[in-house]
């Protein structure tokens, strides 16, 4: 690598930008970024194709967005809505969106976007959330399957990305066909459109051909590494697992599913750097999930020793298979109740918990478990949820219960194609959580599930003997909050989420120190 040339084209980049020079900025950015690798050019590109308002296609930037898309320099859910509005620049596609029922349109942005590498790593990468488009996806899929119906099986063009799309979103789309007929039949145009529909079972694998390839990996390979590595993880076990309802829901709906993950390191906020010159040798990732935070973990920690646990065998063999497709084979996997993690007599130096606290029934039990497992003076990162932005969900649980709503997957796409027609929060209404069945079972149908205020969780960790440090919000957040922002605290904090209740949506994120 040139670092001289990279860092030539970045400076050229940054020269070109504030000169007005917009087309200069970017071709500079996509030398430095897709030809040499870099990796904050790669960012920065990304800025650009995020926010630039193009008014046709062109190679150097698809070229720039497949990159983007696939390296990756930003998590694919946050590309997509850019990504999509980008695709719909071709006159073919911007017309089926606007009329999903007419054939002869439809007919048109599907030959275009079957064909096209952009759409293809779209529809592999990340759940499309855009309602129009889904409703494109939607016609394509039933228009296919009346196709198939009266004998067309030749017209099965795209159906492996409209069938990666379908798994990715846990076949939650509606369903009003008959699937009998194609559930019995043989050939491989029968199992991708099936696959379009629902898992096409075991018994299928040997009808799909070698053009599936990427399908069949996604279908069959995936999980049965998965199932190797479960396997392998039980055998190691050293913590009896419980069985409680929480356990068993992500037993059942490991959450999130993801595919790729920028590797890049946590930014610190400013308070918490200092404490970062003291040595954080052994790091714990308390609830690790299906290893989303393990890509950025092992960026942020270089030197130091990863353990991840979690009580749920079907996230943790998700979690090792991701990680080592990575090559992010040096961290230790553990499956492990956090509750009875402590008696193992391990302690660390960091820990982090992200999303996990406030799903142990009992909270008291919770925070004392993060606090055996700290060393004195070790940090712990935590993640929790925050009740203004919760009060959404709180209102769809009342309705659940009160309706008798089951979490099944039928009932599940009814209940979702009854959401996306009524009005929905400006911060969920392109949430992935809301397009597949994994993301809406964590949402809505959450085994137990605790919701409160950012001073009543820095209460609950003081009383374990957890300093905070500070709040962490989001980069957008701490820019809408203005001038000053960086240093509120907490009661500062709550004061602005009283008008802007949805600030954090996600999760509040502390840092706490352990004292004596």
């Amino acid at each position: 690598m040139n670092r001289d040339e990279i860092e030539r084209l970045v400076a050229k980049a940054a020269a070109a930008r504030r000169a007005g020079d917009l087309r200069g900025s970017f071709d500079a950015l996509v030398k430095a970024a897709c030809d040499f690798g870099d990796a904050q050019a790669g960012a920065d590109l990304t800025w650009m194709l995020m926010h630039m308002k193009a008014s046709t296609t062109h190679p150097d930037v698809d070229r720039a967005w497949l990159k983007a898309l696939t390296v990756p320099w930003e998590r694919s859910a946050r590309l997509a809505p850019a990504l999509l509005r980008y695709l719909q620049l071709d006159p073919a596609v911007a017309q089926a969106l606007a009329a999903p029922s007419d054939a002869a349109l439809l007919d048109g942005a599907v030959q275009r976007l079957a064909a096209r590498p952009l759409f293809q790593s779209l529809a592999t990468l990340a759940i499309i959330t855009d309602p129009r488009w889904q409703a494109l996806l939607a016609a394509w899929r039933a228009q296919a399957f009346a196709r198939w119906s009266t004998g067309e099986f030749g017209w099965v063009l795209g159906l492996e990305w409209l069938a990666l799309q379908a798994n990715l979103c846990d076949y939650v789309w509606p369903v009003d066909e008959d699937l009998g007929p194609l559930r019995t039949a043989n050939g491989a145009a029968a199992a991708r459109l099936l696959a379009c529909f629902e898992h096409p079972g075991p018994s299928a694998r040997s009808q799909f051909e070698e053009a599936d390839a990427l399908l069949v990996q996604r279908l069959y390979t995936e999980p049965l590494q998965e199932q190797a590595l479960r396997d392998e993880l039980v055998r190691n076990a050293r913590v009896a697992l419980p069985d409680t309802a929480v356990r068993d829901q992500y037993e059942r709906f490991p959450y999130p599913r993801w595919m790729v993950e920028p590797t890049f390191a946590h930014a610190w906020p400013p308070a918490v750097r200092p404490l970062m010159e003291t040595p954080r040798e052994q790091v714990l990732l308390a609830g690790c999930g299906t290893g989303l935070q393990c890509v950025a973990a092992r960026a942020t920690y270089p030197a130091s020793d990863i353990t991840a646990i979690d009580f749920s065998l079907a996230s943790l063999g998700y979690a090792v298979r991701k990680c080592r497709e990575l090559k992010l084979e040096d961290m230790d996997f553990e499956c492990a109740d956090l509750l009875a993690y402590p008696a193992r007599g391990l302690r660390f130096d960091l820990v982090e918990c992200m999303g996990v606290l406030h799903h142990i029934p009992d909270l008291e039990r919770g925070a004392a478990a993060l606090r055996e497992l700290a060393n004195e003076g070790a940090l712990l990162r935590l993640a929790v949820y925050s009740p203004h932005a919760r009060q959404w969900v709180y209102e769809q649980r009342r309705r659940i219960e009160r309706e008798g709503i089951d979490g099944s997957l039928e009932s599940l796409r009814r209940f979702r194609r009854e959401l996306l027609q009524g009005e929905l929060p400006p911060a969920l209404q392109m949430s992935p959580d809301l397009h597949c069945a994994s993301g809406l079972h964590d949402l809505l149908f959450n085994a137990c599930e605790h919701m409160l205020g950012a001073q009543a969780w820095v209460e609950l960790l003081g009383r374990h003997r957890f300093d905070l440090v500070c709040l962490d919000p989001p980069a957008s957040v701490l820019a809408a909050a203005g001038t000053g922002a960086a240093n509120w605290g907490v009661a500062e904090w709550e004061d602005y989420e009283q008008s802007h209740p949805f600030a954090f949506a996600g999760m509040y994120e502390f840092w706490f120190v352990a004292r004596g």
